[in-house]
């Protein structure tokens, strides 16, 4: 679907194109979004399928076990590409280097690579460091005390965690230009969750953290 948008914008003339130049360069500014530029269809389906679960597919999961989607405006994010876009040459001079996705011209891949070869590197230190024991006593605890181990601990979802206020704050630290500034405060201004349930549209209360999809952030 996000190709097919995305093929759409670019066939689709000069005029639409124009439009969302026009749209984006206004919400730089300061101004509001329209209604309905920020409305987004959230969905939750399973991460995994079960052996138990029933050909339907009409599960329930916990929270932890769903993965949260957002189908968005096309014209939201046909304006958070063109904002991404122009944040890109920044991103690749400025960019941290152990930022190794979501920036052009470096791999995601590369993370596991320099974690394994940092991870080897520490084991050989440590191997040197240690006194030497014959093989029959390598498990013993005081052969093994020494030993470099790699901990790797995934105690939250961090596009989920992420709280708003500190977006903004991280911004204005970095010095983020005011115009994308504003523009990226506009995305997360007023964020509420409804549910469609027995034909009613219910509150289910206000969204203060969590990077949404397609933000330039992301």
């Amino acid at each position: 679907m996000v190709c097919a948008m995305n093929a759409a914008w670019r066939y689709c003339g000069e005029a639409p194109q124009r439009a969302v130049h026009r749209s984006t360069s206004e919400l730089c500014d300061g101004t509001e979004p329209p209604i309905e530029h920020n409305d987004g269809l959230w969905l939750s389906p399973p991460q995994k399928v079960k052996t138990s679960d029933p050909a339907t597919l009409k599960v329930v999961r916990t929270p932890f076990e769903a993965r949260p989607l957002t189908l968005n405006n096309s014209d939201n994010k046909a304006e958070c590409g063109l904002t991404s876009l122009g944040m890109s040459p920044a991103l690749q001079q400025f960019g941290h280097a152990s930022q190794k996705g979501f920036i052009r011209g470096r791999q995601l891949l590369d993370n596991p690579v320099i974690l394994d070869w940092q991870s080897r590197i520490l084991a050989f230190r440590c191997a040197a460091d240690r006194p030497a024991a014959a093989f029959c006593d390598l498990l013993p605890l005081h052969s093994v005390q020494n030993l470099a181990v790699t901990a790797l601990l995934d105690y939250a979802h961090a596009f989920a965690s992420v709280k708003h206020d500190w977006i903004r704050q991280v911004c204005e630290a970095i010095h983020v230009p005011i115009g994308i500034r504003t523009f990226i405060d506009s995305w997360y201004r007023n964020c509420n969750a409804y549910i469609h349930m027995d034909g009613s549209i219910c509150p289910l209360g206000q969204l203060n953290s969590g990077v949404l999809q397609c933000c330039p952030l992301s």
